[in-house]
């Protein structure tokens, strides 16, 4: 976040017809957004709550394997951590550290990081 805020602070000079202080303000904003725009971001049909839960996703019956860390979790999905996550199918089988078993389907994904929701089984 440092890192974003000096490089903000590097592009921005009085030439572009900004002052100063507004430019201050829009820093700070990036840096500490307002009640509003973190609920904007964090809109989801049910509340995640922050976990550090080791997982694997599992491919073709756990043929094949991603080691993953659930970084977030609610009762309708997860936000997975993993390398390689632009390579993840977009439905796959989701097994925690503490033996729970999902069926997923990613929402999003990043370059390391997938927003995933749970599906019923199928045949449940």
């Amino acid at each position: 976040m440092v890192d974003n805020i000096s490089a903000l602070k590097s592009l921005g000079h009085s030439s572009y017809g900004v002052s100063a202080s507004a430019r201050r303000a829009s820093i700070e904003e990036l840096a500490h957004p307002s009640a509003a725009s973190w609920t904007e971001m964090e809109a989801r049909q049910t509340p995640r709550r922050r976990t550090f839960i080791g997982g694997k996703i599992l491919l073709n019956g756990g043929a094949s394997v991603f080691d993953c860390t659930v970084k977030d979790l609610s009762t309708g999905g997860a936000r997975l951590s993993l390398d390689g996550a632009l390579a993840v199918p977009s439905e796959f089988e989701l097994l925690l550290s503490d033996g729970r078993m999902f069926h997923c389907a990613v929402k999003w994904r990043r370059l390391n990081t997938l927003g995933v929701s749970t599906l019923p089984k199928e045949g449940s």
